[in-house]
């Protein structure tokens, strides 16, 4: 944000389950559902306003889920917070490591 702020935002991810498209129908599927085989969870971490450049990929940080882990959860099916996540995804990876996190969990 570019205005003036007491104390940083708590930061969610939205992760409710949404309907499809077909293309072959024209329609929306029945099922709602977590269509893709992980989630990217993406983070612009970099809080130094005076050099914020979102365009600059070194300043995000990326984590990858497997969305059965997300399905398995108890807690919010709508939203994760930002601890939730580090806790059920670990450590951030950079965008050099993005590639290979999401390639370490095919189709799961």
């Amino acid at each position: 944000q570019s205005w003036h702020q007491a104390k940083y935002s708590r930061i969610t991810f939205g992760v409710a389950k949404t309907r499809f498209w077909d293309r072959d129908t024209g329609k929306l599927s029945e099922e709602a559902g977590r269509w893709a085989d992980v989630y990217v969870f993406a983070l612009l971490a970099h809080r130094n306003q005076e050099t914020l450049n979102p365009l600059d990929v070194s300043q995000w940080e990326f984590w990858v889920l497997p969305t059965p882990v997300l399905d398995e959860r108890t807690r919010s099916q709508h939203s994760i917070t930002l601890p939730a996540l580090r806790e059920l995804a670990g450590d951030a990876v950079n965008w050099a490591g993005l590639r290979r996190a999401v390639e370490q969990h095919p189709g799961e």
